[in-house]
């Protein structure tokens, strides 16, 4: 069940990624609503399917987090705020240092950083892609 939980969140995470790297529809302005509703979705969809993956991993007995050098607690459903809290800090900086990562933490820490460095410059690439394509066109 571990495995097909891991599965599905990131699956889900890759598909909201996939939405924000679609071109636009002919007409549509460059940076529009949509585009600001899209990259706040993915951003949501980010915290949230890491959160859920810190939570899954440490349900099932991994060290992920450590709070203030203190020893990683027995995993409770309040447990699942802090996993969503420390996600959020991690995806949109590189945290407040207020809980390190530890174990597997570290990766998923490392890959959810890039992420939340490589989702506005999808948004600039895809916008900048668009406006070259339209320019072509007669």
């Amino acid at each position: 069940m571990f495995w097909i939980g891991q599965l599905a969140i990131v699956v889900i995470m890759i598909m909201g990624f996939i939405t924000l790297c679609q071109p636009k529809s002919p007409g549509t302005p460059y940076l529009s609503v949509r585009h600001l509703w899209i990259l706040t979705c993915v951003y949501l969809q980010m915290l949230i399917g890491f959160g859920f993956l810190y939570m899954l991993y440490h349900w099932n007995g991994h060290a992920v987090l450590q709070q203030l050098g203190s020893t990683p607690p027995e995993p409770t459903l309040d447990d699942l705020w802090t996993m969503f809290y420390f996600s959020a800090t991690t995806l949109f900086s590189l945290g407040y240092g207020d809980f390190v990562p530890i174990g597997i933490g570290r990766l998923i820490a490392v890959i959810e950083s890039l992420i939340g460095y490589i989702i506005p410059a999808a948004l600039v690439v895809r916008t900048v892609l668009d406006w070259e394509l339209e320019k072509k066109e007669p």
